[in-house]
């Protein structure tokens, strides 16, 4: 192989990996900003911000709000929301948040943004959990795997002269490079993020991770299926031609 020939096939590799990686991250989030996934992260973080204290005040200001009423008004996320005045008085004050959610997802999830995704994560970041962004993800992540499928391509085309076992290995090791950042994603979840953070949003920081390192894992063993079958693979054919 020529050394031009091997600087195209490591460029080509080289852009296999990363629009791969793009596909499998912005497929995590897109699973993330799904509304069954969003609405407990909603939940989880709007239940630990408020202080017990101050959750108790807002829960007998609703009571007394709602008298005898069937259901009131609530202001949330600049929207006004029908919560259920049965729920609230049936209801302790650290399932009021839940009810209230809860019920109203669908609205808080569906919000109309006057702005595209990215220009809106600039001034309106609660942009993240809805349905824009979700749609977002998906046309990237659809994007990125058609630009991962023409490099492949591409890559399998300048790793024939070695033969299928050859084209393997080269794909095998960029699925590995890519999938090798789970050990890095599960680094992260323990250090990088802060303790006051994680003891406000933990159990959707768990999910959120989880949900990218369990992609990743995937990419990872996938690449050492191939690369096992691209190394073992001559072996076998050698020991049958004797």
């Amino acid at each position: 192989m020529t050394l031009k020939k091997k600087l195209a096939k490591s460029a080509v590799a080289f852009l296999f990996s990363t629009f791969l990686s793009i596909a499998v991250l912005s497929f995590s989030l897109y699973q993330i900003t799904d509304k069954e996934t969003i609405k407990p992260i909603f939940i989880a973080i709007a239940t630990q911000q408020i202080p017990a204290g101050q959750l108790n005040q807002i829960h007998e200001a609703l009571k007394l709000q709602c008298g005898e009423r069937e259901s009131i008004e609530v202001a949330l996320q600049n929207e006004r929301i029908l919560v259920n005045c049965d729920e609230i008085r049936n209801n302790p004050p650290e399932k009021m948040l839940e009810i209230i959610y809860s019920d109203n997802i669908d609205k808080l999830y569906n919000l109309k943004y006057d702005c595209e995704f990215i220009d809106c994560l600039r001034t309106q970041p609660q942009v993240m959990f809805s349905a824009k962004a979700n749609d977002f993800f998906l046309f990237v992540t659809y994007v990125s795997i058609i630009l991962t499928v023409i490099f492949g391509i591409l890559l399998a085309l300048l790793s024939r002269d070695s033969g299928k076992f050859g084209v393997l290995r080269a794909f095998g090791w960029s699925f590995v490079f890519v999938g090798i950042s789970y050990f890095f994603i599960m680094a992260a979840k323990t250090t990088i993020i802060p303790a006051d953070v994680a003891k406000v949003a933990g159990p959707a920081i768990d999910l959120i991770f989880n949900i990218i390192m369990f992609n990743l894992l995937i990419i990872l063993v996938m690449g050492i299926v191939v690369l096992a079958i691209g190394y073992i693979g001559p072996r076998l054919q050698k020991k049958r031609k004797k």
